[in-house]
């Protein structure tokens, strides 16, 4: 819809009514009948009568919590748990589009961010999930300045 109105096919005021009349899957209303206006807005689309006339929803608040356990339930069916980190261990970070190694200072007073020191002694803060393994002989190659070995 806002590839229309960028295209300048639909006016802004079009593309928001529609919207706002628009109902959300898993609660069964629109954000017009649950915040704005309580009931729906007088569009375009053939609506109604009785959907125009205000109504205020009291289990809204349920409707949205349910939606929200709903969502979270089929999130955490494939969201792993990140392992703690300690101090001085070896990782590849993400830096960019570049996975260059780094060894953890310390753990950010923020959920799951640590403070990382590159081989050029400039640290970064990164989430754990901007982290990669890395065996520990590679990475001592790495700072020694040493080709692989074979």
């Amino acid at each position: 819809m806002l590839c229309k109105v960028t295209e300048g096919k639909i006016p802004l005021s079009l593309a928001l009514y529609d919207y706002r009349n628009t109902h959300i899957v898993g609660i069964g209303l629109s954000p017009a009948q649950m915040h704005l206006y309580h009931c729906l807005i007088k569009s375009k689309i053939p609506t109604h009568p009785d959907l125009l006339k205000s109504h205020v929803y009291a289990d809204v608040p349920a409707r949205l919590r349910a939606r929200q356990h709903s969502q979270t339930c089929y999130y955490e069916r494939s969201a792993g748990v990140l392992p703690e980190l300690s101090p001085n261990q070896s990782f590849r970070g993400q830096h960019g589009n570049k996975w260059t190694p780094v060894i953890v200072v310390s753990k950010f007073d923020a959920l799951r961010s640590y403070l990382l020191k590159t081989l050029d002694d400039t640290v970064y803060r990164r989430n754990g999930k901007h982290l990669r393994a890395v065996p520990s002989s590679s990475f001592n190659n790495e700072l020694s300045g040493s080709g692989p070995e074979l």
